[in-house]
This record gives C-alpha cells, sequence and structure tokens, in this order.
C-alpha cells in the first residue's frame, strides 16, 4: 500500500476523486512540512512546482498498486507530473506527492495558494470537454 497526498482535482468531491474513491481516506486535513508553488493554469488545473511558496493543504490516502498506477497515469508520470516523496506535517511516514515536472515560468509569477478551493474547481475543465 502507498500514502499519496493529493491537494487538486482528485479531493473528494472533486471531479478525479472516483479514482482513489475506493482507497482509504486517512486525514481530509494533511499539510506538506516543504513550501511549494501552487497554481492555477489553462481549465483552471492546479499545478504544484518545487519552488518557493507555501505549506500546501490537502488530503491524505492510502492507495494499492493498481491505484497508484491509475494515478501516474492521470498525472502523466514523468511526463509532465513527477511522482516523489515527500514529508507532511505531524506525520512520521512519507507520502508521495505529484509535482510538474518542469518549472514553468509563467505560473511562477501567480502568488502561490495554501490549497486548490471548491471555487477554483467549480471552473474546472476536465480533459473529455477540452
Amino acid at each position: 500500500m502507498h500514502r499519496v497526498f493529493v491537494y487538486g482535482t482528485l479531493k473528494k468531491g472533486f471531479h478525479n476523486h472516483f479514482l482513489i474513491e475506493q482507497s482509504i481516506l486517512l486525514s481530509t486535513e494533511a499539510a506538506t512540512r516543504d513550501p511549494y508553488h501552487l497554481s492555477i493554469g489553462n481549465f483552471c488545473i492546479p499545478y504544484l512546482q518545487e519552488a518557493p511558496g507555501h505549506p500546501i493543504l490537502g488530503e491524505l490516502y492510502l492507495v494499492d498498486d493498481n491505484t497508484l498506477n491509475k494515478l501516474d497515469e492521470l498525472e502523466k508520470v514523468p511526463s509532465h507530473y513527477l511522482r516523489k516523496l515527500i514529508t507532511l506535517e505531524n506525520e512520521n511516514d512519507p507520502a508521495w506527492i505529484y509535482v510538474k515536472t518542469k518549472l514553468d515560468p509563467e505560473l511562477l509569477q501567480q502568488p502561490s495558494r495554501t490549497h486548490y478551493s471548491k471555487e477554483d474547481h467549480e471552473k474546472y475543465i476536465p480533459q473529455s470537454e477540452r
């Protein structure tokens, strides 16, 4: 089993949550220990980059191998995102997180956010509609 931290469209009530809805929810109030730059791109897609920002708020799940593979497909690992192990606040065990493969200067011009909100997600356009 794998611990996975989600911060965007995989969160409960969001468009891609169906991929992890059968997984075990460990926390709805998880946060990264280290800061990241979270911004919103085209189609209201959240992008997490390894750049100065804030600790990111999200959810922590326990997923099986099959689910982890589906998440890698969704995030287009390794061409679009990388999956890396990180430390979360108040957690002893590491968790996987998805971060953008290459820094995007345009996205880095936006202020960094602490989370991807329901209001942000209401504007999200699924891949099937782009």
